[in-house]
């Protein structure tokens, strides 16, 4: 399947943007990292930095590895499937707390704002929160 010229339009560009992004930031990332570097060799009183840079190019790498493992196991492949999961729980939820029809001669209380687990249990829903 081919992909239509809008979507690799769309490809492009934000190719065309992380580039644009990326690059400048890499570079000065580089060039500061590179001073400090250079700071803390010579200079005894720039060595006081080192420590708070190392702690951010560590917290960094664990961001980058938790991103590239959540996509590796494909979090990021659907993302509007948990919505859908949520939104069809909660329908099941209301249906299973709406109040039955009084066809058996039953009379119910009415409990505003409650649900009802007797009817959750009739329906078969088990995890139903009171």
């Amino acid at each position: 399947m081919k992909p239509s010229a809008a979507a690799r339009r769309r490809t492009l560009v934000v190719w065309i943007f992380a580039i644009v992004i990326f690059v400048p930031c890499a570079l000065g990332f580089g060039l500061k990292f590179l001073e400090l570097i250079h700071l803390s060799r010579g200079n005894f009183e720039g060595r006081f930095a080192l420590t708070p840079v190392v702690n951010y190019l560590l917290a960094t790498l664990g961001f980058v590895c938790l991103f590239i493992w959540a996509a590796l196991r494909g979090t990021f492949h659907d993302v509007e499937a948990a919505k859908e999961r949520m939104l069809a729980t909660e329908r099941l939820i209301d249906e299973a707390s709406a109040e039955p029809p009084p066809s058996t001669g039953e009379r119910r209380i009415s409990t505003a704002g409650k649900r009802d687990p007797s009817v959750a249990v009739r329906k078969g829903l088990t995890n139903v929160a009171t």
